[in-house]
């Protein structure tokens, strides 16, 4: 998983899991693995969905990383070669979404992940 939205959103539904089992506190511990933007947007969505976990806001991604506001950005930019944007985007635009939009289609996601969990999203990350 490459993209700091999808891992953020899956720290979400993770958390959201844990919380409804009655889990509401944990400890990351990576291993020998590194401390990757990747692993910090999945707990910073763990976290979001209100598991308990000790860590600094400092050590994970922005708001604007963890949903896809730079990819939007990117997007429009790359619009303007539409060879270029059609390969890089081709499996959002294959699965009927507009990069452009990324933000929106990750914040409804969200809210669709907490809605089967019975609670409502917050508007932030």
């Amino acid at each position: 998983m490459n993209s700091l939205p999808a891992c953020y959103l899956t720290g979400f539904l993770l958390g959201k899991k844990s919380m409804a089992k009655g889990m509401d506190n944990a400890i990351l511990y990576t291993g020998r693995d590194s401390f990757t933007s990747r692993v910090a947007a999945c707990l910073k969505g763990i976290v979001a969905a209100g598991v308990n976990v000790p860590v600094s806001e400092d050590n994970l991604p922005s708001d604007d990383r963890t949903n896809g506001k730079h990819i939007a950005e990117y997007a429009k930019i790359l619009k303007e070669d539409e060879t270029k944007y059609n390969s890089i985007f081709s499996t959002l635009i294959k699965g009927g979404l507009n990069p452009e939009d990324y933000p929106s289609h990750s914040e409804s996601t969200k809210q669709k992940i907490s809605e089967n969990f019975g609670s409502k999203a917050t508007s932030g990350q």
